[in-house]
């Protein structure tokens, strides 16, 4: 790393060391010596702890002035060296994964982000973090609060597998996602969002009903790796007939942008098939460990023409030499509909 960065130096932009052996030499190398550097991942580097951070900062002035995405999974850093890192690159910053690190808050990404006059960040990974209603809370609201163009830039958020710790700390569960929901209903520009594994959550049918009527449909991507039930998703159905929506002040029904469903371990079953073909530009499905059958696929394959991807692992109610090849024992009318 060191060779590398005295020879780019100002040529070199993207630097991806995820589960690299990166010295700490090495690091402080490139953060002194490439300053048009736009990329850094380091997610895995067993090295990135505090103590090398703050040497390698510290070792001469770093700008990362031109830095756009920074990624430090699975690291041990902390809240202390993501402050001192973002105090450097927070205003050109557009995509942080902090995700499974050692940050216990997302105070100091507020501080750094909040305070600028223009918000920029496109992508944030929070996943496996013991987040307090409290932070997440600080981070979205004045999210919510900013310009609309500048709220429409956040695209991309993820919270998955957030632990409890405490009662201060509950995890991501009905009672805190009702406190964010109006913030992240303000957010219309997310595109995806992951709750993956955040399993005391869908315990009831509020706020997750309303959660996925109102961002979900808007998104692209979605990831409910937890307990959703049938009636949850029945937000993304169109309106019956005689309700029509575009009565009063409510908005006009708009169909499901979804083109990535991810209902995995999840407790839906055949009833769920009329919610999800409402997402007609579907292309692909993960329902691995449900209690579907061929009736919920064919509902599904007759109303969303895009779709080519299935996941269908551990589905006892279809048979498992199709479980694979699904869309080619549909197209030799192989497949036993369940009655």
């Amino acid at each position: 790393m060191v060779a590398l960065s005295k020879t780019s130096e100002d040529r070199l932009k993207v630097v991806n060391l995820s589960l690299c052996a990166v010295t700490i030499k090495g690091l402080t190398s490139v953060f002194a010596r490439c300053k048009n550097l736009e990329v850094l991942k380091l997610a895995n580097v067993q090295s990135l702890t505090d103590k090398n951070v703050d040497a390698a900062l510290g070792w001469r002035h770093v700008p990362l002035s031109r830095l756009r995405t920074l990624k430090v999974r699975s690291t041990d850093v902390s809240d202390s060296s993501i402050g001192r890192l973002l105090s450097l690159c927070a205003p050109t910053l557009e995509r942080l994964d902090v995700s499974y690190s050692n940050l216990k808050t997302l105070d100091f990404v507020s501080s750094a982000l909040h305070t600028l006059p223009e918000w920029r960040l496109e992508k944030l990974v929070a996943s496996g973090l013991p987040l307090s209603p409290v932070t997440l809370e600080g981070f979205l609201k004045p999210l919510s609060e900013r310009p609309d163009d500048e709220r429409r830039r956040f695209h991309v958020f993820k919270l998955g597998s957030i632990p409890k710790t405490s009662s201060k700390v509950p995890g991501l569960n009905d009672a805190v996602l009702s406190r964010l929901l109006p913030h992240l209903e303000a957010l219309d520009g997310l595109e995806s969002v992951s709750f993956f594994q955040c399993w005391d959550l869908g315990k009831a049918l509020q706020p997750l009903s309303r959660f996925i009527e109102v961002v979900g449909r808007r998104c692209l991507h979605l990831d409910l790796t937890l307990p959703v039930q049938s009636h949850h998703l029945e937000g993304l159905l169109p309106p019956l007939d005689g309700e029509d929506p575009a009565d009063g002040d409510a908005k006009p029904y708009e169909a499901p942008r979804l083109r990535t469903l991810v209902l995995d371990s999840s407790r839906i079953t055949d009833d769920a098939a009329g919610s999800i073909a409402a997402c007609r530009e579907l292309r692909a499905l993960h329902v691995a460990e449900t209690r579907i059958s061929t009736k919920f696929l064919a509902t599904v394959l007759s109303s969303c023409p895009h779709l080519n991807n299935l996941n269908l692992t551990s589905c006892r109610g279809i048979p498992v030499t199709q479980r694979r090849t699904f869309f080619d024992a549909w197209e030799r009318g192989e497949v036993a509909v369940t009655p």
